[in-house]
C-alpha cells in the first residue's frame, strides 16, 4: 500500500500557472503524490499517452475551477472530469471565493469543495482530504 496520487486538472486559460507550481510543490511537502503535467512530461512525450497513464494512476482528481476553464470550448476539463467519473474517482473541486457556483456542472455542484485560497493553505486542505486513501 501507498499514499494516494492526485492528479491535478486545469486549463491554461484558469489560474496561474505560478500559483499551480506553488500548489503543486505544496501538495508534495504535505506528503502528497502529486500528478502535475509540467514536472511529468517532458518535451518528445506524448501528452496524451502521459496524461492517460497519470489518470489512470491517480486515486483523487483536483480541478482548479474558474469561468473561463468552465468555457464550453475548453474541452479538456470536461475529457478529465468524465474519465475521473468514468474510472470511479474521488473529485475535488477548487473554486475561487467569488464564483458564481451556479456555473459549476452538475459533479461539482453535488460535492463538497475547496474554496481557492493561497497555494499553500490550498494545499494543506486538501493534504487533510487525502487522509485516510490508499492506493493499492
Amino acid at each position: 500500500m501507498t499514499k494516494p496520487q492526485v492528479f491535478i486538472s486545469y486549463s491554461y486559460s484558469g489560474p496561474d500557472l505560478q500559483w499551480l507550481q506553488r500548489f503543486a510543490r505544496s501538495l508534495e511537502e504535505n506528503g502528497v503524490k502529486t500528478w502535475f503535467i509540467d514536472n511529468e512530461v517532458r518535451p518528445g512525450d506524448y501528452i496524451l499517452e502521459a496524461m492517460e497513464k497519470g489518470m489512470r494512476d491517480s486515486d483523487i482528481f483536483v480541478f482548479l475551477l474558474n469561468e473561463k476553464s468552465l468555457n464550453r470550448t475548453n474541452q479538456n476539463i470536461f475529457f478529465e472530469l468524465g474519465a475521473a467519473i468514468g474510472m470511479g474517482k474521488r473529485i475535488i473541486g477548487i473554486v475561487p471565493d467569488d464564483m458564481d457556483l451556479s456555473l459549476l456542472p452538475q459533479p461539482f455542484r453535488i460535492r463538497r469543495r475547496i474554496t481557492q485560497k493561497s497555494p499553500e493553505e490550498t494545499a494543506t486542505e486538501v493534504a487533510a482530504a487525502t487522509i485516510g486513501e490508499v492506493h493499492d
